[in-house]
């Protein structure tokens, strides 16, 4: 982790699971903060697509690669309390996948998350989140691991838990506890082996802190420092992993629409074998925030473990996206991913993935939500049989009711 939260390598489980086709629960401002009256809401959805898929088995390029039409059935269901000091969210978001022809595939996926702040004084802040999911594939494992993508049912549970801190009127403190834990299931039979490369999904867990110092020097421009350590426990810890880095950070305004992040420092590694190697760390980050658009463009670069390979990468992350409301009831959103994650010890694969996606949402009285997608994957491991693609492109219905209580 570079700095803050866990900053996904590449997001390939949203696009894959195609979850970023269904809207969100609640109406949003420009800034894209949702804004939900005091007291407790309910908002249950539906959304139903149709799409092509022209690689669901994920085989490897130059293999067998059927296609096939699916149907998409996805049931969501969030509950949400805001009061004065304190604010709890929980959420359940189910996909059912229906292949017309290639039923066996037929799968289901689970995400579940629960979101808890508590403003102890104005001063002091609690935080906590919690996410677990089933899923299909190892796709929402390369969150947070450099991971093959396949098909097998992964599971994983994500936590986080700290508290914010005003030290003085321009200086604020962060600090939070992170856990993770994933596992591989072994989906095979005798009429369908384990392929070769199935040793590399070891699983594992991992735990650490993180900290952040920000002090405001004027309006426009902030300075910080973030530190992050983590310890991963690999294959029933017969391999461990300890990473850590500090990055010096800078937060500038540069117009009433623009704002950049700037974050240089260092990470160190020591394995359990007593390898150890350190190299820079780097977050660099360029938003864009109009009235009816925006735009991201970031770049970060630090030690990554990996749950699926075992060892350790040397990862770099290219990401940005684009949204704009090209109406009242007309949006079009964009996005593209590229990571490349380098061995820090011979012999191990790299890992080298690309992600792009495209939607064009109408929202008809807020209730109800057209999306037309195409969605693209790519990752090659450089071993043999390991460049996997997959497109999906399709039209998706979504109607969702928020039902509210007053406190």
């Amino acid at each position: 982790m570079i700095a803050g939260w866990r900053q996904a390598p590449v997001p390939l489980a949203a696009l894959l699971t195609l979850m970023a086709a269904v809207p969100a629960a609640a109406q949003l401002t420009d800034a894209g903060t949702p804004v939900r009256p005091p007291g407790w809401s309910m908002t249950p959805a539906m959304g139903v697509s149709e799409m092509w898929d022209d690689n669901p088995t994920l085989a490897a390029e130059g293999d067998v690669r059927p296609s096939d039409l699916v149907t998409a059935v996805q049931p969501s269901l969030s509950l949400d309390y805001r009061g004065r000091q304190t604010t709890l969210r929980s959420d359940y978001a189910g996909t059912f996948d229906f292949y017309r022809d290639l039923d066996s595939l037929n799968t289901v996926d689970h995400q579940a998350g629960l979101d808890f702040t508590h403003g102890v004084t104005k001063r002091f802040k609690l935080l906590a989140r919690d996410q677990a999911m089933v899923s299909p594939t190892t796709a929402d494992a390369l969150d947070v691991s450099a991971t093959v993508l396949r098909r097998q049912t992964t599971r994983m549970n994500s936590f986080h838990g700290g508290f914010e801190a005003l030290l003085g009127p321009q200086t604020t403190l962060g600090a939070t506890y992170a856990s993770e834990w994933i596992q591989f299931a072994n989906d095979h039979d005798a009429a369908n082996p384990v392929p070769p490369e199935a040793d590399l999904l070891d699983g594992g867990h991992s735990h650490g802190g993180i900290g952040q110092l920000r002090h405001r020097i004027n309006p426009r421009f902030s300075i910080g420092a973030d530190y992050d350590i983590q310890r991963a426990i690999i294959a029933g810890g017969t391999e461990t992993f300890d990473v850590q880095s500090a990055l010096a950070v800078s937060q500038i305004t540069l117009g009433p629409q623009f704002s950049a992040t700037l974050g240089y420092g260092h990470a160190w590694l020591a394995a359990g074998d007593g390898f150890t190697d350190d190299g820079p760390a780097i977050d660099l980050g360029l938003n864009w925030s109009g009235r009816h658009s925006g735009a991201t463009v970031g770049y970060g670069r630090t030690f990554l473990p990996s749950f699926g390979f075992g060892g350790t990468f040397q990862n770099e992350e290219l990401r940005a996206d684009v949204r704009t409301a090209m109406t009242r009831s007309l949006s079009w959103s964009g996005s593209v991913a590229l990571s490349n994650n380098e061995p820090l010890q011979p012999g191990d694969p790299t890992l080298r993935s690309v992600s792009a996606r495209t939607a064009l949402a109408w929202t008809v009285k807020r209730r109800l939500r057209f999306d037309a997608f195409v969605v693209h994957v790519s990752q090659d491991s450089g071993l043999a049989g390991g460049h996997v693609l997959r497109t999906r492109a399709g039209v998706q219905a979504t109607v969702t009711q928020t039902v509210r209580a007053t406190r």
